[in-house]
C-alpha cells in the first residue's frame, strides 16, 4: 500500500482499464462508421436502380371508369389518342381477381414492375391472346393493390422492353379494388 492507502497494483489495474474502454470504443466508432458507409452505399445504389420515379414527370393520361355487372375497369388512356389503352385495372366480381395489363404485343411472358411509395414488386405478365396486352391478376386481397391505391400521388409501371408508366393513383383505381372485395 502506499501513503494514500491504495493498492500500487490498482492503479495500474485502472489503466488498462480505461486503455480497453478507449480500444472497444475506438472499434465501435470504426465499426459504426463502416457500418454507416455500406449503408448509404446501398441507399445509393437503391437510389440509383429505381431511378428516383417518384420524381419523374406523371405519363399523359387519365383515367376512365366503367362497371357492369359481372366486372369493372379503371382504363389509363392517352388523352390525345384514347384508342391507346396505356394500363387497366380489371375487376372479376367472381374470382375476386383485380387484372393488371399493359397494352403490348409481347408474344411471350415478360416481367412486369410495379413500383409505389411502400411496395415494389416484380410479376410474371403474361399475353392476354387477340388483346393485345399482357396481364397479370392478384387477388383482391393482395397488398400491392392497397399500396397503388395510397401511394404518394403515383405508381410506376414497368415491362420489359417498353417504356415505364407514371400514373396517378386517382379514385379509379380504388373502385376497381374495392368492387372486387
Amino acid at each position: 500500500m502506499d501513503e494514500k492507502g491504495t493498492s500500487a497494483h490498482y492503479v495500474p489495474m485502472k489503466h488498462i482499464y480505461l486503455q480497453m474502454a478507449a480500444g472497444l470504443a475506438a472499434s465501435f466508432m470504426i465499426g459504426t462508421g463502416a457500418a454507416c458507409a455500406q449503408q448509404q452505399a446501398t441507399d445509393a445504389q437503391t437510389e440509383a436502380e429505381s431511378g428516383h420515379w417518384l420524381d419523374a414527370p406523371q405519363t399523359s393520361g387519365d383515367w376512365a371508369y366503367v362497371s357492369e355487372t359481372d366486372a369493372s375497369f379503371a382504363y389509363f388512356e392517352d388523352t390525345a389518342n384514347p384508342d391507346d389503352m396505356r394500363f387497366m385495372l380489371r375487376c372479376d366480381r367472381a374470382t375476386r381477381q383485380v387484372m393488371l395489363a399493359r397494352g403490348s404485343q409481347a408474344a411471350q411472358a415478360v416481367m412486369m414492375r410495379i413500383r409505389t411509395e411502400t411496395r415494389d414488386q416484380l410479376l410474371t405478365a403474361e399475353p392476354v391472346p387477340m388483346t393485345g396486352l399482357v396481364a397479370v391478376s392478384l387477388s383482391a386481397s393482395d397488398p400491392l393493390l392497397d399500396a397503388m391505391a395510397v401511394t404518394k400521388g403515383r405508381f410506376a409501371v414497368e415491362v420489359e422492353g417498353m417504356q415505364p408508366l407514371y400514373i396517378p393513383a386517382w379514385a379509379e383505381v380504388t373502385r376497381v379494388i374495392e368492387d372486387c372485395r
